[in-house]
């Protein structure tokens, strides 16, 4: 990120340096060179902007993922059935970020919301299952 930063703002200059002796008038410099550089700088500056667009969603989708295997490993630690204020205590998540994570797990047909009788929000996830469970498993031709 730094490097595409550094690319962009050195291009910058070079950018506003080519465009000043273009339109400030008579210079010594030929105006296809200036032209020349205008456009090969304006290609570097938008590398470099890439370059750090890049790296700045890679970091955020590698954080949402680190967030989503800390709430995996939590509901494997309950047995499948969580709730987010349990998640939340327990991690150094927010409840709104639990809140969205659970959503989109059940969104994606992992997991169901389910509402006890006081009103209270649980979200069960069945294919988290105990060891006895797995080593119950059968074949679907067997059943």
């Amino acid at each position: 990120m730094i490097t595409g930063g550094f690319i962009t703002a050195c291009s910058a200059f070079f950018v506003a340096a080519a465009v000043g002796e273009l339109f400030t008038g008579p210079s010594d410099t030929r105006p296809e060179i200036l032209w020349g550089l205008f456009i090969f700088f304006s290609i570097a500056g938008l590398s470099g902007l890439y370059l750090c667009m890049n790296n700045f969603f890679k970091d955020r989708r590698k954080k949402r993922e680190q967030k989503e295997r800390l709430v995996l490993k939590f509901i494997t630690e309950k047995k499948g059935r969580v709730t987010p204020v349990e998640i939340a205590a327990e991690t150094t998540l927010l409840i709104d970020e639990v809140k969205k994570i659970l959503d989109t797990l059940c969104d994606n047909g992992m997991g169901q919301l389910t509402v006890t009788e006081n009103g209270g929000i649980v979200y069960e996830f069945e294919e988290f299952v105990s060891p006895e469970e797995k080593a119950g498993a059968k074949s679907p031709l067997d059943i």
